[in-house]
């Protein structure tokens, strides 16, 4: 009779939740980018582009697109993410792992830990510590300023996961990441994202001068036609016309077509001819005096 063998056990290993998924077709990568801009929550992510920049950037360091927008900024030239994305990506590394050795407003020490090797059910190791101090702050005259004034046990954290990311395990982010704060940029200590400044105010724009046609140029109708103005033009007068009288009045004279308005506004980016420049506009009339007098 022959006996029965235990079974094997099974070997140890370190559970790791997946990554966030981070492959998104272009159209989606382009939405999101869209939508991020046009939302206006993002103050550095005006621009479709800037957008599509900071989600592919997190993409490749496998956070998803809200994580991105919030937490990468761009700042000469180099990607930087916040102290606390760099935890997240090191915790949820099947590789690494970090643990708080001690952490107080003077000292922030960090062990650093392999703990792929579980796999193999052995033992993590140590691979080494990273610690940041005031007194490092205060030599690199940080001190001073009102982030590390304020939280310094944030800004000592941040110095520290830093660091340690760059020594010990920057394969995780395929070289070396920095936050915002090292490259110089006035950060938050409560959230450590970089401060940023207030919006400057929209110019004021002119009215149009009086007499001149001032409807909407380039509106189509039900067939996709664009319309030519249907306001008259101003009144002659004795006194000298302004840029933009100008203009109308050559465009009456000689039956200058709607589209023809249209793509002038929208070279210049205004919606009428009234909110270009008078300087634009005397360089439109000059140009259609050219021609008229080429073409004689």
């Amino acid at each position: 009779m022959t006996k029965e063998q235990p079974p094997e056990a099974a070997p140890l290993r370190h559970e790791i939740p997946p990554p966030p998924e981070t492959r998104h077709s272009t159209l989606s990568l382009t939405a999101l980018a869209r939508y991020a801009a046009k939302s206006g929550y993002f103050p550095d992510a005006h621009t479709e582009a800037q957008a599509a920049v900071k989600i592919q950037a997190g993409l490749e360091l496998g956070f998803g697109p809200i994580a991105s927008v919030t937490g990468i900024r761009i700042i000469q030239g180099q990607v930087t993410i916040g102290a606390n994305l760099i935890a997240a990506a090191i915790k949820r590394s099947d590789r690494y792992d970090y643990e708080i050795v001690e952490h107080t407003e003077e000292i922030c020490t960090i062990r650093f830990i392999r703990v792929y090797l579980r796999i193999l059910g052995t033992v993590p190791t140590e691979i080494g510590t990273s610690s940041f101090s005031m007194a490092d702050a205060r030599q690199a005259d940080l001190h001073e300023h009102d982030n590390w004034k304020g939280y310094p046990r944030n800004m000592l954290f941040a110095r520290a996961i830093s660091n340690g990311a760059k020594w010990f395990c920057p394969d995780i982010f395929s070289g070396p990441i920095y936050t915002p704060d090292e490259l110089g940029a006035e950060v938050d200590g409560e959230t450590g994202q970089p401060i940023d400044p207030e919006p400057e105010p929209e110019p004021e724009r002119r009215p149009p001068p009086s007499g001149t046609y001032t409807s909407p140029t380039g509106q189509m109708d039900a067939a996709g036609n664009v319309q030519p103005p249907t306001q008259s033009p101003p009144p002659e007068t004795d006194a000298e016309p302004t840029p933009h009288q100008r203009l109308q009045n050559l465009i009456s004279e000689h039956n200058i077509t709607g589209e023809q308005i249209a793509a002038w506004c929208k070279f210049f980016g205004r919606e009428r001819i009234a909110d270009i420049s008078e300087a634009n506009v005397e360089s439109i009339s000059t140009r259609i005096e050219t021609q008229i007098e080429g073409g004689a």
